[in-house]
């Protein structure tokens, strides 16, 4: 009997350990996957970061290092919706209450009960400190609140934040607009913005609103939903000049926008500014509402007019209402989009300026209609586009698009009636020129019924300069593989188009390549088109290619049941996350590099402290 219990429980022993390591495999081949470099540390032990674009130092997880921004005069004032503003007291960094730590005070502060009576006693020109108390909710936050007092310096910054240790962020809730910032040298971090008492007559107001010649601002884990565009950044001159610059958005969540009675709606809507950073915020449900505010293409999560020196990096955009717009271009690096009616969209014909832009080591996955129209691209060139490079991007898996489905698209814009008569004088044409596609991957980029979609199309408005070399296009299904278009500007391939290295592989259409949607060519056709060099027409067999978001899922614990399930609960997981949270499996960075091992790519990093 003795032996027989010791070889059941030897027997469960291995079981156990088997079990044990298959956990660890599963989960470090993940973690495995994300290089250190992606939570910053100095490079010599007690050394501080800088970030490249706010100048501010980080932690070692990569926040703002709030603490570090506290200087000796500043004044410190807390509210809360227990406070008294006829008892509320100003504070300084030495104060006994507040300890070592301001947004964590040690013992009992004395705060004002609202805004406008504890933002009355900062100073213009001063580090001042204004903190609303964690897990607090304020109803009848002052609609329109004006932050029109500013920091010292980049360095020296004004900063309007949360304390507490509870973790949850304070909650101002508004009728029309929360913030009015018109003042330079600001952060504002870690508070709730949330527009109430919306419905089918409510045009809606904006969350935060940029104005005059504000300067060096930073929004930072905030998040931001439910008001009609939730942020607006525009300004100009008397003639014309951008006179907002230098304004970073990181780790917030901005979600929900949401227009009605014909207003559109943005998650974040830019024009006429200069310098511009969007770094790893979650991007989620913008431009539309199920009930009042169906899916329009005029609706994004961002929108960016004439905004230059943008550099868009590490966010994850989901589920918006079109795709994203930046109209000067700028750098789109190190991005995942997740059932997005199109990835990004770079140029315009309304352009005023040529631009470069950097779109590198994205992941676009899925793709869907925007109510009822067919839309499903990963990236598109538009016009005033030169020199644009699109590299080592991975555009897979789009199942929920019904029609229209194109992974790569080149200048398909045929409006040229916009000219500039300063900066674009006649005869001028916007044209796309000098683009460069290399390296990237397009798999299944199809409909799941099996009808066909196209994996690049060039379009009606291409100059000259045109390079894809070093591609994988691969679907399984009746795809056509590439289409020209060769309208009046463009008269299809010459010697300043070259293809090279490229690998096609369509199964069940022998005649992938199409002229002009009249001339269908095969392979060897296409080559002879284009004069192509050392490509071929073979399956490629990747290692693991098939992972989707909902594996991703189930590879960190979340047991969805199928993909919609998946997507909605990481996309959850990513909403909850604050600083005192913050969980890489929630990021960009952690997919994009799942999904790169899948292919057979090597992991990507970036590091805050070079530009």
């Amino acid at each position: 009997m003795k032996r027989k219990y010791r070889y059941f429980f030897k027997a469960l022993l291995s079981a156990i350990t088997i079990l044990l390591i298959s956990f660890f495999f599963a989960h470090s081949a993940i973690a495995a996957s994300i290089p250190s470099d992606f939570r910053v540390t100095g490079s010599e032990p007690g050394t501080t970061t800088i970030h490249s674009f706010t100048g501010l130092p980080l932690t070692p997880d990569g926040w703002t290092d709030l603490l570090a921004l506290v200087q000796s005069d500043s004044r410190i004032v807390y509210v809360s919706t227990s406070g008294d503003n006829s008892t509320g007291e100003n504070y300084t960094p030495d104060s006994p209450e507040v300890g070592s730590n301001p947004f964590e005070p040690a013992g009992a502060v004395m705060a004002y009960a609202t805004y406008v009576a504890a933002f009355a006693e900062l100073r213009d020109g001063y580090p001042d400190i204004l903190l609303f108390k964690r897990g607090d909710t304020w109803s009848t936050h002052p609609n329109y609140a004006k932050i029109d007092k500013g920091g010292r310096s980049q360095a020296e910054r004004l900063i309007v934040g949360a304390y507490g240790t509870s973790g949850a962020r304070p909650i101002l809730q508004d009728t029309e607009v929360a913030f009015i910032i018109r003042s330079s040298f600001v952060v504002v971090a870690d508070l709730e913005l949330e527009a109430v008492g919306r419905g089918p007559t409510n045009t809606g107001y904006n969350g935060v609103e940029f104005e005059f010649s504000t300067t060096d601002t930073l929004l930072e884990g905030n998040y931001i939903h439910n008001f009609k565009s939730n942020v607006v950044c525009q300004s100009s001159d008397s003639i014309g000049n951008p006179v907002i610059s230098n304004i970073a958005l990181r780790r917030n969540v901005i979600a929900d926008a949401w227009g009605s009675n014909g207003a559109h709606g943005q998650g974040l809507y830019t024009h006429q500014i200069n310098d511009l950073l969007l770094e790893e915020n979650v991007w989620d449900h913008n431009g539309w509402e199920e009930t009042y505010h169906p899916m329009t293409v005029f609706d994004r999560s961002i929108y960016l007019s004439r905004t230059g020196g943008t550099i868009v990096r590490g966010n994850v955009f989901a589920r918006g209402s079109s795709a994203d717009q930046m109209r000067r271009g700028g750098r789109y690096e190190y991005n995942l989009s997740l059932q997005n009616p199109g990835g990004i969209s770079l140029g315009h014909s309304q352009s005023v300026v040529d631009s470069t832009s950097s779109v590198k080591y994205n992941v676009f996955l899925d793709g869907h209609d925007v109510s009822g129209t067919p839309s499903a691209f990963g990236v598109a060139v538009g016009n005033r586009q030169v020199n644009t490079v699109v590299h080592d991007n991975i555009i897979a898996h789009q199942v929920t698009g019904t029609g229209n489905v194109k992974a790569l698209t080149l200048s398909n814009e045929t409006s040229m009636d916009y000219q500039d008569p300063l900066e674009c004088p006649a005869p001028c044409y916007p044209y796309a020129s000098g683009t460069t596609f290399s390296s990237n991957i397009v798999y299944k980029w199809e409909l799941a019924t099996g009808a066909s979609g196209n994996m690049v199309i060039m379009g009606q408005a291409i100059t000259d300069g045109v390079v894809f070399e070093n591609n994988v296009f691969h679907a399984p299904q009746g795809t056509e593989a590439v289409r020209v278009f060769s309208g009046t500007q463009s008269s299809g391939p010459d010697a300043s188009w070259i293809f090279s290295g490229n690998t096609y592989y369509v199964d069940g259409n022998s005649t992938p390549f199409v002229e002009d949607g009249e001339a269908y060519m095969n392979f060897s056709q296409w080559e002879t088109y284009v004069s192509e060099t050392d490509s071929t027409s073979t399956q490629v067999f990747f290692s693991d290619p098939d992972r989707t978001i909902e594996t991703y899922a189930k590879l960190i614990g979340l047991n969805p049941t199928e993909y919609e399930d998946g997507l909605n609960k990481f996309l959850q997981e990513a909403r909850n996350m604050t600083r005192f949270n913050w969980n890489m499996n929630y990021t960009a960075a952690k997919v994009i590099n799942y999904i790169r091992e899948g292919f057979d790519r090597e992991p990507v990093s970036y590091s805050y402290s070079t530009p």
